[in-house]
């Protein structure tokens, strides 16, 4: 795997056997802490941590020599990784932990109304002032109405298929990136893992879409609302990693991906 190529608002060093993250926040480098503390304990494949330097909030990993689940999509692949999550939004909530890294702006209460008028007022407002975002926010607003969810759990915010790496015979080796780690509705995973396998310029993804839902016997209500989640996931993308870094060719892709999931009916 080429890490060069990995995008990412962190410093990211790739030395022969090791990868160091140099964290923007003190909040992302702690929160990749906790996830790896309550992931190791749970028994998840994590790549090994070599070092931790708090006072440059850096931490190093052992380089993963496997192919991450973008470079080659299979049903089998993909329900491993669905294992994976559904053991991940299973683990027990610890509510020490709970307290210290729920997000305040997202309560059970009222979830819906706060996580709408977040994604209108940050992405949504940020977005017009390079693009047409046409029928996008109208759309969310309908989706988002309909944000109930059943459960909250552990939610690891930047689950992708690019964030599962995997051994010969398909079985999940590691998996990374937990810096957003957090409380919220796992939903959410879900819709970024989706949205990750429609970049991928899959003629059908449905196959995989199911291999998904497999762990996830959803109900109706779930089904129309994870276009909201793909939608989001796909704006956060272009917002807040591709134009920082100047890469319009890329947040111009998962913007103009972000009018097809909301224009369509996915499921």
């Amino acid at each position: 795997m080429n890490y060069h190529k990995r995008r990412h608002h962190n410093k990211v060093l790739c030395e022969y056997d090791i990868i160091t993250k140099t964290y923007y926040s003190e909040a992302g480098f702690r929160r990749e802490l906790l996830a790896y503390e309550i992931l190791a304990e749970n028994n998840l494949p994590l790549t090994r941590i070599v070092n931790i330097d708090y006072k440059n909030r850096s931490i190093s990993f052992k380089k993963i020599d496997y192919e991450d689940g973008l470079e080659k999509l299979t049903k089998e692949r993909v329900r491993n990784a669905s294992n994976i999550l559904y053991k991940f939004h299973n683990i027990p909530v610890d509510q020490r932990v709970a307290k210290e890294i729920s997000d305040l702006r997202f309560p059970i209460y009222r979830f819906s109304e706060n996580l709408i008028e977040h994604v209108i007022n940050k992405y949504i407002k940020g977005l017009k002032k390079y693009f047409d975002m046409g029928e996008v926010e109208y759309t969310l607003r309908r989706l988002g109405s309909k944000l109930r969810p059943e459960k909250f759990s552990y939610t690891w915010f930047d689950a992708k298929m690019r964030h599962f790496f995997f051994d010969h015979d398909d079985t999940v080796r590691a998996i990374i990136d937990f810096e957003y780690f957090g409380i919220f509705d796992p939903l959410a995973d879900i819709g970024n893992i989706f949205a990750d396998i429609s970049e991928s310029e899959v003629i059908n993804p449905s196959p995989l879409f199911n291999a998904i839902l497999e762990n996830y016997p959803l109900n109706k209500n779930s089904l129309e609302i994870l276009p909201f989640y793909m939608v989001t996931s796909k704006l956060t993308q272009a917002l807040c990693i591709d134009l920082p870094k100047g890469d319009m060719e890329s947040a111009t892709k998962a913007v103009e991906l972000s009018k097809i999931f909301a224009s369509q009916d996915l499921f």
